[in-house]
């Protein structure tokens, strides 16, 4: 299974967001269910409670609710205040908590315990996997049994899917939804 993580605003009901523009927040997913494209609505960004780092598979990392005022912010309670429908930059971090990074290391290790045993197009495409789930060249090399420098110029050219099909129809609909009509 594919690991597509994203820090999203959360919503009352359970609804997720991707993606902001005009007041607006694109909603992917309500509950564990990701929407497809057509499916796929704005609300408004006050209407935000929180945020929580997601996955594709449908994990969620801990949720941290959004404060109603600068003096409701609690950090060691996970309520965050923000003026703005995504959480200030310094309390990223504390969301995500590594979380996610943690969710996808066994996936992460198993694909670099394979490397040593892969043909040279699979290990490209391995490679690949293993960089989009945040491994090192130091990793990828300690399991090749290379230098990192070695594994580096080998797989240099690993395809790294960043902009994946979905974040495609995302941006569209984002795009769609939030472009005022003439």
């Amino acid at each position: 299974m594919r690991h597509e993580g994203l820090l999203g605003a959360t919503f009352a009901d359970g609804g997720v967001g991707a993606g902001y523009a005009e007041g607006k927040v694109l909603i992917v997913k309500l509950g564990d269910r990701d929407l497809e494209p057509e499916e796929y609505h704005v609300r408004p960004d006050n209407e935000i409670t929180g945020w929580a780092h997601v996955c594709s598979c449908g994990w969620r990392g801990t949720h941290w609710r959004r404060a109603a005022t600068p003096r409701d912010q609690d950090l060691p309670a996970r309520r965050v205040w923000s003026p703005h429908p995504s959480p200030p930059m310094d309390t990223i971090d504390l969301i995500s908590g590594h979380e996610y990074g943690e969710h996808i290391a066994p996936v992460r290790d198993d694909v670099l315990a394979s490397l040593p045993h892969l043909p040279a197009d699979r290990a490209l495409t391995a490679v690949g996997q293993a960089r989009e789930l945040g491994a090192s060249w130091t990793d990828i090399a300690t399991a090749a049994g290379l230098t990192p420098e070695d594994a580096h110029a080998r797989w240099q050219h690993a395809p790294v899917q960043v902009f994946t099909r979905r974040h495609g129809a995302q941006l569209a609909a984002l795009t769609r939804l939030c472009t005022p009509a003439d």
